[in-house]
């Protein structure tokens, strides 16, 4: 195999040097043993532990990798559609839990000026955990995680409820309601921590089967294939969608052989 010297990095023209850009990503100097280099994020570069902030853990619930299951609250407590008869009620959250981070707002005034929001999974996950939960190792909740919109603008979690299916013998689910530390108190513990990583654990397993897989990759077949039939390559529209295309059929086989089969080989 011929061996390609990448030249220094002081060369900067693409003209004299055509792997600059392998040079942002390989260390060429052999200092950092290393594959990749990638830059510290800005906020963990100015402070380590700022992914534990409350406001980071909103921020990232709107900019990060899954914003689109989050919703205004329409009413509080949250319903479910599920049956009382076999789950109990529909959630152990109340105004207690939420009111002394609302910035003096009563919980219907919040919900009049549409400041707090949900990423509400209860329903979607509760009827699976009994088989999640029996493989090795398995330990997954059904999370509703309550959002308030401050007055400096951030979005800012108020409270996490995690819920598992009842016990043999009951017809109540066991769920468990998780609020901030309050201001100034000295936490003993981390139960508000590792409620938030239950939520976050859940809402990166739905963002993969769901919002990646399903609506994405999964979406996209009939339309390449339709395209395919159906355009020219020469049409103005295939140009357009080309790029789109581009290892999506590849991709989906190699999913459903290694990720969402039913063995679980992956």
């Amino acid at each position: 195999m011929k061996r390609i010297q990448i030249t220094s990095k002081n060369s900067k023209d693409p003209d004299q040097n055509p792997y600059v850009l392998l040079e942002t990503v390989f260390n060429a100097e052999g200092s950092d043993k290393s594959l990749l280099r990638f830059p510290l994020p800005q906020l963990l570069a100015e402070n380590e532990t700022a992914w534990l902030n409350d406001e980071e853990f909103g921020r990232e619930t709107l900019s990060g990798m899954n914003p689109c299951v989050i919703k205004a609250l329409k009413q509080f407590p949250p319903t479910s559609s599920l049956d009382p008869n076999v789950y109990g009620p529909a959630t152990a959250l109340e105004d207690k839990h939420i009111l002394p981070n609302l910035e003096g707002l009563t919980v219907q005034e919040a919900l009049k000026q549409k400041r707090l929001f949900t990423v509400d999974y209860h329903d979607v996950f509760m009827p699976y955990l009994e088989r999640i939960n029996s493989q090795d190792g398995g330990k997954a909740y059904a999370p509703r995680s309550v959002f308030f919109y401050t007055k400096e603008g951030t979005m800012k979690p108020v409270a996490i409820e995690l819920s598992v299916p009842p016990p043999k013998g009951s017809t109540s689910a066991i769920r468990r309601v998780f609020t901030p530390p309050a201001a100034g108190s000295a936490q003993n513990d981390y139960s508000w921590e590792l409620a938030k990583i239950h939520a976050s654990s859940v809402d990166f397993g739905y963002h993969e089967l769901i919002t990646h897989w399903l609506r994405s990759h999964a979406v996209m077949e009939p339309i390449i294939i339709a395209s395919n039939r159906q355009l020219s390559r020469l049409h103005p529209i295939f140009t357009l969608l080309s790029p789109c295309f581009k290892n999506t059929m590849n991709i989906n086989a190699i999913a459903r052989q290694t990720l969402i089969n039913a063995n679980n080989n992956y």
